[in-house]
């Protein structure tokens, strides 16, 4: 048989969704790279050729240095996901820069100078200047440029467990059995109708017997 040409298949956007990636701006941000899911599909059929002219790239520096010629530039975090998707195969790229471990990666939040967007600082790296971070993402968004916008992309809060009622326990009453000559505990409503005499605890009831 022989190599598939130009008619074979290709993948359709539900096989492939567009990943979030770093791109150059497409709101008017002048020198900023974003970090979103938000750009012309034609970017994406481009990577996916490996075509000269590329516009979506795995690192922030890369943008920088593939859209406007220098490693630093303004920053845009747009994208909800914890990590960049990963080039398809075929595309090279050039290794990432070191992060933190997978999971919940352990760094600081800073306000970006240009784009006024909470940033971290594994995922931007935070220049020399920039003095005021913060542990949180929340705590950061008060410092941004657009408060309402940074909050409205933090993550939700986790449920709050509803704690169940504590069980109700019966009422008890103490009393002295006058057929046994002992002290008894019972539910309320189920002592003997012959018992006349009750105690507020069972101790006390034998305090008077042994007083007796």
């Amino acid at each position: 048989g022989g190599s598939g040409g130009p008619g074979g298949p290709t993948a359709s956007p539900s096989e492939s969704p567009p990943g979030c990636m770093w791109h150059p701006s497409i709101d008017g941000q002048v020198m900023t790279c974003a970090f979103s899911d938000s750009y012309p599909q034609e970017w994406k059929a481009a990577q996916l050729a490996a075509t000269a002219r590329n516009y979506l790239f795995a690192t922030h520096e890369e943008c920088c240095l593939g859209t406007y010629r220098t490693a630093s530039c303004g920053a845009s975090f747009l994208c909800e996901s914890e990590e960049p998707t990963p080039a398809p195969s075929g595309v090279p790229t050039t290794p990432p820069p070191t992060v933190e471990p997978s999971g919940s990666p352990t760094s600081v939040w800073y306000v970006h100078h240009t784009s006024g967007t909470c940033v971290p600082d594994y995922r931007v790296k935070k220049p020399w200047y920039v003095t005021e971070t913060f542990g949180r993402q929340r705590d950061c968004c008060p410092r941004a440029f657009d408060v309402a916008a940074c909050l409205a992309r933090l993550p939700p809060p986790p449920p709050t467990p509803t704690s169940s009622p504590a069980p109700t326990l019966p009422a008890l009453v103490h009393y002295l059995d006058p057929l046994t000559g002992l002290c008894g505990t019972s539910e309320r409503g189920r002592v003997k109708s012959y018992i006349r005499t009750f105690f507020d605890d069972y101790w006390s009831c034998c305090s008077h017997l042994g007083a007796g």
